[in-house]
């Protein structure tokens, strides 16, 4: 395994069709039960492929962030996590986070960190002013209050994700 104080081995590059293999063995690692499938990730390299992002850790994918183009915030709260896909625009203004997943063991590397960031630089080079996220619930809950009481208190380790670089949560969606 990689020494998580040495991340000179680490590059950050474009995903593309290619890895598709490797990266829906990402998402299902990642995200088990919750994760989308393959079709809605050939999807996401397809339609915006200059905003989908893979980690490498000595030549092999360890992560992935995927992004699309979105016209409006309140777009987010009239859709839910499996239809969000269909936001998307190619003259959006608004770049949202669709997804984020990192092997466990690679996770003392920071690489999540390191894909939202460079996600983020994908963004600013386009001009936008503006990113959103909105993400699975990693622990899971019994019920939207439920987990609400964890967005809320920041209990949930995705959520945790987002808050730490700044994000503000907007609102709960079932």
């Amino acid at each position: 395994m990689a020494d998580a104080r040495d991340t000179s081995h680490i590059l950050i590059r474009s995903a593309s069709e290619d890895d598709l293999d490797e990266l829906v063995v990402i998402e299902m690692r990642t995200w088990g039960d919750i994760a989308v499938s393959k079709d809605v990730l050939s999807s996401r390299l397809r339609r915006s492929p200059g905003g989908q992002f893979a980690a490498t850790v000595d030549g092999r994918i360890v992560g992935s962030i995927y992004t699309q183009l979105i016209d409006s915030i309140d777009d987010l709260f009239t859709s839910n996590f499996d239809d969000q896909g269909g936001l998307h625009s190619d003259s959006g203004s608004i770049l949202q986070l669709l997804s984020v997943a990192v092997v466990d063991e690679f996770a003392p590397l920071q690489i999540g960190k390191r894909l939202r960031d460079e996600a983020l630089r994908y963004g600013v080079k386009l001009g936008l002013k503006e990113a959103i996220a909105m993400t699975r619930c990693s622990a899971p809950s019994s019920s939207v209050s439920t987990y609400w009481r964890k967005v809320l208190s920041g209990a949930d380790p995705t959520l945790q994700f987002h808050l730490s670089a700044g994000a503000t949560v907007l609102g709960c969606i079932p």
